[in-house]
């Protein structure tokens, strides 16, 4: 049974009508999914079971596993300062190869391309606190405008993508949380 991964519009462009969205959402769905994903999470995706895990547990046998699938090149945890503040995301994200070793040398966060943090399963993505250390949807505010990277991803199992310069926010809705 094919499963719609991205039940919601993830692409917003101001640009763009609604009729050329659904236009290319309706093509978009007509296609494999990419990097063999469906089969990839049919293999990996057991709710019950990451429902289990603690946070860095999701991270280390979930989350990390599908951003390589999906083509990122991460880097964990690594500390960058940014004009005296420090942030430290769970996953550093980059589009060329060999930016993993460069980052991890030089710091430079302007490598970045994208920001993933994760949470445990359980953990709700926005309390509605406006406060980083109460609500991760903040965190991961906090962490796009110190290091000045224009995307992140939120997870717990499912996904949130935030863009910055819009600071909209776009929810990808039981995307994960699906019985395959």
């Amino acid at each position: 049974m094919k499963q719609d991964l991205f039940p919601q519009h993830w692409l917003t462009n101001t640009l763009l009508d609604d009729g050329f969205i659904v236009q290319k959402t309706n093509q978009l769905a007509a296609q494999p999914l990419p990097y063999a994903l469906d089969a990839w999470l049919a293999g990996h995706f057991h709710a019950a079971a990451l429902a289990t895990y603690s946070e860095a547990q999701l991270e280390d046998r979930f989350i990390g596993p599908l951003l390589t699938q999906l083509g990122w090149l991460k880097v964990a945890q690594e500390t960058i300062t940014v004009q005296g503040k420090l942030a430290k995301p769970d996953w550093c994200l980059l589009s060329q190869p060999g930016q993993d070793d460069q980052l991890i040398a030089s710091k430079d966060h302007t490598l970045i391309t994208a920001i993933c943090e994760s949470k445990a399963w359980d953990k709700t993505l926005d309390t509605g606190k406006a406060d980083r250390k109460e609500n991760p949807h903040h965190q991961l505010q906090d962490y796009l405008s110190t290091l000045r990277v224009r995307f992140g991803f939120l997870s717990n199992g499912c996904w949130r993508r935030l863009n910055i310069d819009q600071l909209c926010r776009f929810k990808i809705d039981q995307g994960l949380k699906l019985a395959f």
